[in-house]
């Protein structure tokens, strides 16, 4: 479900996506790089803008984090807290956190954590899943929720 709320964060995700392919690919142009070293060059700084950006949104997340963490953990040598630990929480079930006492209404849930499903969870967590024990307001700003995001996938690759 994709809201017309987030079309920033989608826009900017598919221009990081179009910049990505044209980088991978040497350019649309049908120049040789070697040709002119044009193309070497706007590679090289599309690809530190994408660095750039991504960097920053890491370290947006990882402040926004600091609000989570009085609940939460990142490292799964860390243990759960009031909450689970979100270790590899990115691409993971839900709910399946081993040795963590999910709600019921966690419970009942049957998906992947992804980034579609994290930003509505995140953006206000008693309207997502109903009757859960989070006790947290949620995160307003979309470009927060992809901050966010950004660091949980960084933070807890398996």
């Amino acid at each position: 479900m994709i809201m017309t709320k987030n079309l920033p964060i989608l826009k900017f995700a598919a221009m990081a996506a179009m910049t990505a392919c044209l980088v991978a690919c040497g350019g649309s142009d049908g120049t040789d790089s070697a040709d002119t070293g044009e193309t070497t060059t706007a590679q090289s700084t599309a690809g530190a803008a994408q660095e750039q950006t991504t960097q920053a949104s890491t370290q947006a997340g990882q402040r926004l984090f600091l609000q989570c963490r009085s609940c939460h953990k990142v490292k799964a040598e860390e243990g759960h807290n009031v909450g689970p630990n979100l270790a590899g929480v990115v691409g993971r079930q839900i709910a399946s956190a081993e040795g963590y006492p999910y709600s019921e209404a966690f419970m009942e849930q049957d998906y992947v954590w992804d980034a579609e499903r994290l930003d509505a969870f995140l953006e206000n967590p008693r309207t997502y899943i109903p009757r859960n024990k989070m006790a947290f307001a949620g995160v307003r700003k979309p470009e927060d929720r992809a901050a966010l995001i950004a660091y949980l996938a960084e933070q807890t690759a398996p």
